[in-house]
């Protein structure tokens, strides 16, 4: 019996086209919550205009609801989303906050619910 290759996409890919445009989506709308213009949360977000508005009408960022059942995220969602709307974050603690909310996705195995590796894939959290 020889090798058979199942093809599958690295989770980093994944997260780029699941896991960023989700959490882009969820910052959106909190921020639309918050009261901030589509401007200002495009401004905010470093998106244009056109962007945050598909965002908020979920043409973009599908994958929402496996990130808002968690808590955790919804929380660090919801804490980037008040610090951006009272602009107290540089671009630095901006970034460092994505990636603290996609470590949390990938600690609870939330990309796994996405992720279609190959069966027993341990390669995203080992």
């Amino acid at each position: 019996m020889g090798f058979i290759y199942v093809p599958m996409k690295p989770f980093c890919e994944t997260v780029v086209a699941q896991i960023l445009p989700a959490t882009r989506s969820l910052l959106a709308k909190r921020l639309d919550e918050k009261g901030l213009k589509n401007k200002e949360i495009a401004a905010a977000m470093s998106l244009t205009p056109a962007a945050v508005t598909q965002y908020l009408k979920k043409a973009r960022g599908t994958k929402t609801r496996v990130l808002m059942k968690n808590p955790t995220v919804n929380s660090l969602v919801s804490e980037l989303a008040e610090k951006m709307a009272e602009k107290k974050l540089s671009p630095a603690e901006d970034m460092a906050a994505f990636c603290g909310i996609c470590k949390e996705v990938r600690k609870q195995r939330i990309l796994c619910k996405i992720h279609s590796g190959p069966a027993g894939c341990s390669i995203c959290m080992p």
